[in-house]
């Protein structure tokens, strides 16, 4: 074998340093789309739990005829829950805090301070409207 053909054989260095780039490249990509879809997930599962704390005050004015609670925590014992999770917290992709009722009576997502929180979800809205 002579010395040309042996150095046929191997890449070049702009080869392989192309292909690294590539292979970087859709590194980055794949990891913003996981994130993204890692966010929109959570903020799906805050509204979903806005909603079922919604169907518990529904659940509790219908039980007791009318009377509204005085306040979210009466609607510990419908909710339930998971073992050791509060069933009145949220966690989205760019915040936290309690449930809270709002002063029309709704319920409202509020930070762990009890004020409406001004974070916005990944998709733009404000948490308060859940």
């Amino acid at each position: 074998m002579s010395l040309r053909n042996r150095h046929r054989c191997a890449f070049s260095l702009l080869e392989l340093s192309l292909a690294l780039v590539i292979v970087a490249m859709l590194t980055v990509v794949t990891m913003t789309l996981c994130v993204k879809a890692w966010n929109h997930g959570r903020d799906a599962a805050v509204a979903r739990h806005v909603t079922a704390v919604r169907h518990a005050l529904c659940v509790h004015v219908l039980e007791t005829r009318g009377v509204v609670p005085a306040s979210a925590e009466e609607l510990r014992p419908i909710l339930g829950g998971a073992p050791g999770r509060d069933p009145l917290t949220w966690s989205g992709s760019r915040g936290s805090g309690r449930i809270v009722f709002d002063r029309e009576g709704g319920l409202a997502l509020a930070d762990h301070r009890g004020k409406r929180p001004v974070e916005r979800d990944s998709r733009g809205r404000s948490y308060a409207t859940y």
